[in-house]
């Protein structure tokens, strides 16, 4: 559940609460208002009448009449009376349970204009019609966009109907009113879209624009209600779960139990950079922060603050003062960069490691932040966190202590932020006129006389006490020798020029001051200057290693990339950046840190075929610096190295999967390949995980994008292999097939095709047909791998192992039983002899699976246990899913046995790992079920054993649809929807 701090009775936590209620409705009330302009005046009175289902259906038939439709419009037009009650309803639910005194009645009006404007026939005549934005105008038929909309309608009200669900689900949702009027506001903006293509807004505009205009608000919207609804019903299902058998703290027993170490080494500190000598000011703020601070560690009572404001403001750089003015006063300081869950995990996890917390291992960040998060509620240690720009709550809740002697200390631009997760939170004004003056001053330390100081206050007033403006200006200033009075000069010439350009990127709270401001910064780069900020401009701002920029050898750089020949030119081009205050360096770790609002404005000043060139530049290094996937090798013992980049290259991925929908931004080949290996990693090391989702989405769609005379068929085909692995795993065979057969053809096509690939492929195809239970196909695909592997030397043992482990499956299930136990000897001997503790412990998996089917429960547990022991070796993976499949065995073998306490403790840290995981819903299903069935062993009635039972069999039905057998409630039954490596 989300944090609670205080009780929600005292009187200042209701005046918070109180003050949060006007937020979100100044929230909406300012929705409303921006959308109202679009309108005409008699559209205004309708968009402000209060409508309720009657009023709806006699509107509509009211405009029915009006407008004389047709039949088929007609109909279309009345389908929207149970979509709107379905809205409404939706509607209402949610303002109840968030207890609120928020109204979103005007947004029913903003539908019956857009309804109305859709079905006027003299919109007919303005040429507005549905139509295929990728066709030509020759292509395209024409439609009438009005059944369109009725569709996207009623696709946004069944995902809109969802979230009121989940959020049942989640007693006393503290996030509850945020959620409604971000979801509202969705309505809204598409309900407003579907008007202004109607109105002046769009008048004159090819209809092919206006329309693609339209469906991509559409698919905005659905993508937001989707999001929203996956958060809760993440949260539904986490706290359904912890109801059900304490989930999350069954994840954290399991790890405590299995640890060892008990010493801590403290006292612990970890901050991104040294003390700013120059920072200057924010006396009050810190110390309140001080104070607030001290208050929790006094009272063993914990407390969060949230520090918010526009970027730039200067929000990190109090953070960073506050935690360096803290050393010597907590036990532990730690820094978490929070703008995505990759960095934060990985920061938290570091943190988990160098304390020498019991338990934490490298490799295994989900569990190392459950690790920390219960040192720090149960710990007598005092402590400190900050989480850095974090950009969305929901992310860091699952890490969030629920207690201890500690404080937290959150930035974030969205004032949001504070409402879910902190105790309080202070707004970070711009300096007055007298810091910023102070600040300029001491930032460009040269003798003060009345004419300088009188300069700098006048800067000051221009630049709006903005801190990083002001840092700019003054790294500027002393960078090119101006005095502050020169500098005005400059100043107020650029602004003319730059100021009568109209800016169409402008963000909300910002001043045109800003413009001036990186014009100036961004004007004396040089060209190689420009191409290195152009790169750090589109990877993650945070902890960007110097080795980026310097591939190994034998790279050779092209010949804009000169400067990253070596680490020498590289650092002449990064002093330029340091100087004009552009970039920060951590001269311990050799990272570069970029301001966000750094990155953002530099993108968008250069032009787009500088943008397109960064784009290449940045997935060039990429490529070269990230480990590659060959042969469907794992990548286990490149992890370390993979995470350094990881982020990065989501950094970049965002940036395409963004900018190639609006813009001509097209992907090198480089892009693609580094897709293949990334995908990959993403798939061994966080499972079907949302990041992997969109990277394949995206590395699909930059394939297609990539221009045919550079289109790698090779590159694709590891594609389409990844994919048909990641479906495999996720328990969807037929695309599993689909994708692996593609990738068969396009290897088979080449020139030479590579023999350990296509071994590979033969593989890959043979499991899948096995998952399929199609064991006779799948022993032929074997065959053939077979046929290559097996005349190769002992470099080659791993692969052969493999082959001998997956034939083995296959014969057993063909009842070629003494051939399958011959294989299963040969692939053990195979995996001892390379080394590969994996794979020999899913060789022990299946012996113990043949035992256990001849009913030899001794031996199968022998071989289990022998599996789990490989797996949670000292630096291994124990908390990787393979360990979650054998605990489930030994929880079956267990039941048999009739050891029902013993299979209820295997089964719980099975599913405790599965959750830790975010593994496939077949797995999940397959796990819960039989902790159901050992839970009514024990208690026949109990409410926990139905309630899995129920949610077990939900999945199932989830997955199998219409071939779901509801009388089939087997062992057997739940095998089938698990992915047959691990049946």
């Amino acid at each position: 559940m989300l944090p609670q701090f205080s009780d929600p009775g005292t009187a200042a936590n209701l005046t918070r609460i109180s003050s949060f209620k006007s937020l979100y409705i100044q929230q909406w009330e300012g929705a409303i208002a921006t959308y109202s302009n679009i309108l005409r005046s008699e559209d205004e009175a309708i968009c402000h009448h209060n409508l309720e289902l009657n009023g709806f259906k006699c509107t509509v038939e009211g405009l029915e009449h009006e407008f004389s439709l047709d039949p088929e419009t007609t109909q279309s037009l009345l389908s929207l009376v149970p979509i709107f009650a379905s809205y409404a309803s939706s509607s209402a639910l949610m303002t109840a349970m968030a207890q609120s005194h928020l109204i979103f009645d005007d947004l029913w009006g903003f539908l019956v204009v857009a309804i109305k404007q859709a079905v006027d026939p003299e919109n007919a005549k303005k040429g507005f019609r549905a139509v295929d934005a990728s066709k030509t105008p020759d292509q395209v038929d024409t439609v009438s966009p009005f059944s369109e909309i009725v569709s996207m309608l009623k696709d946004l009200s069944q995902k809109f109907e969802l979230i009121p669900v989940y959020c049942a689900k989640i007693p006393d949702y503290q996030g509850m009113s945020q959620v409604a009027v971000d979801v509202h506001k969705s309505l809204l903006q598409f309900f407003a879209s579907i008007v202004t293509c109607y109105q002046g807004a769009f008048y004159g505009q090819a209809e092919k624009e206006r329309w693609r205009f339209l469906t991509e608000r559409y698919a905005a919207t659905a993508e937001e209600l989707n999001n929203a609804g996956k958060r809760l019903e993440r949260l539904a299902w986490s706290l359904a779960l912890s109801s059900v058998s304490d989930i999350q703290n069954g994840a954290s027993r399991l790890i405590l139990r299995d640890s060892v170490d008990p010493k801590v080494k403290l006292p612990y500190e970890k901050l991104p950079s040294r003390r700013n000598p120059q920072f200057y000011g924010r006396k009050k703020l810190l110390d309140t922060l001080t104070e607030r601070s001290n208050q929790g560690i006094e009272t063993s009572k914990l407390t969060a603050i949230t520090i918010d404001g526009l970027g730039g403001v200067g929000k990190t750089q109090i953070a960073l003062e506050f935690a360096h003015s803290q050393h010597g006063k907590r036990d532990a300081i730690i820094w978490v960069h929070s703008e995505n869950s990759i960095a934060m995990n990985q920061d938290l996890s570091a943190a988990a490691m160098d304390l020498c917390l019991p338990g934490a291992m490298p490799r295994e960040d989900a569990t190392n932040c459950i690790i920390l998060r219960d040192w720090l509620q149960t710990t007598d240690a005092s402590w400190t966190i900050i989480l850095d720009n974090v950009e969305e709550p929901e992310m860091v809740e699952e890490v969030w202590p629920a207690r201890g002697r500690g404080f937290i200390l959150i930035t974030a631009r969205k004032p949001a932020v504070s409402f879910q997760l902190a105790t309080d939170h202070i707004e970070v004004p711009p300096f007055n006129d007298e810091e910023g003056t102070g600040l300029l001053l001491s930032l460009v330390a040269r003798p003060r006389d009345d004419m300088e100081d009188l300069a700098a206050k006048c800067l000051t007033e221009k630049l709006g006490g903005h801190a990083l403006a002001i840092s700019q200006m003054a790294a500027v200033i002393v960078a090119r020798d101006f005095s502050i009075s020169s500098f005005n000069e400059t100043y107020e010439k650029n602004k003319k020029r730059i100021h009568r350009t109209h800016r169409t990127t402008r963000r909300t709270g910002y001043s045109h001051f800003l413009d001036t401001v990186w014009q100036l910064s961004f004007k004396f780069l040089s060209l190689a200057g420009r191409t290195l900020l152009g790169i750090i401009a589109i990877v993650a701002p945070d902890s960007i290693p110097s080795r980026l920029f310097v591939p190994k050898k034998p790279w050779i750089p092209p010949a804009d990339l000169k400067f990253c020949e070596d680490e020498f030119s590289l650092s002449e081009v990064e002093e330029q950046l340091l100087t004009l205050a552009l970039v920060k360096k951590n001269p311990y770790q050799d990272e570069i840190s970029v301001h966000r609002l750094v990155q953002t404005e530099f993108w968008y000043y250069l032009p787009e075929d500088e943008r397109q060139e960064a784009f290449n530049n940045a997935s060039k290094l990429l490529y070269e610096s990230f480990p590659k996937q060959v042969s469907g090798r794992l990548m286990l013992d490149l992890w370390s190295t993979c995470q350094i980049y990881e982020q990065h290259v989501l950094s970049l991925v965002h940036l395409y999967n963004c900018e190639s929908e609006t813009t001509s931004l097209k992907p090198p080949l480089e892009f693609c390949k580094l897709m293949c290996n990334v995908a990959w990693y993403l798939s061994e090391r966080r499972g079907l995980s949302d990041e992997l989702n969109l990277l394949l989405l995206v590395a699909f769609k930059s394939y297609d994008a990539c221009q045919d005379e550079k289109k790698d068929p090779i590159s694709y085909a590891h594609l389409c292999n990844t994919m048909g692995i990641m479906t495999h795993n996720k328990g969807d065979f037929i695309s599993s097939k689909n994708y692996l057969q593609k990738c068969h053809d396009i290897r088979m096509q080449a020139p030479d095709p590579d023999p350990e690939e296509m071994a590979n492929i033969y593989n890959n195809l043979g499991n899948v047909e096995f998952s399929m239970l199609e064991c006779e196909n799948a022993l032929l695909w074997h065959k053939q791998a077979e046929a290559i592997r097996m005349p190769k030397g002992d470099e080659w043992a791993t692969s052969k192992g493999m082959t001998h482990l997956n034939m083995g499956r296959s014969l057993w299930k063909t009842n070629q039983k003494s051939e399958a136990w011959k294989r299963l000897d040969f692939a053990i001997a195979a995996f001892e002899f390379s080394g590969n503790w994996y794979l020999l412990s899913h060789a022990h998996l299946l012996v113990g699976t043949f035992h256990r089917e001849s009913g030899d429960l001794g031996n199968a547990e022998h071989h289990y246990q022998l599996a789990r022991d490989i797996m949670t070796a000292d630096g291994h993976a124990p908390y990787q899913f393979t360990t979650s499949a054998i605990l489930y065995k030994l929880g079956c073998v267990a039941l048999q046995r009739e050891d029902v306490d013993r299979a209820i403790n295997f089964l719980r840290d099975s599913l405790a790992i599965a959750e830790l995981r975010a593994v496939a819903d077949g797995d999940r299903a397959r796990v819960m079920h039989k902790l159901a069935e050992a839970l009514q062993t024990q208690h026949a009635e109990g409410t926990e054993a139905n309630e899995m039972m129920m949610a077990a069999r939900q999945l199932r039905k989830n997955l199998e649809g219409p071939l779901y057998d509801e009388n089939d409630q087997s062992e057997i039954a739940y095998d089938k929807i698990v992915c047959g490596n691990f049946r």
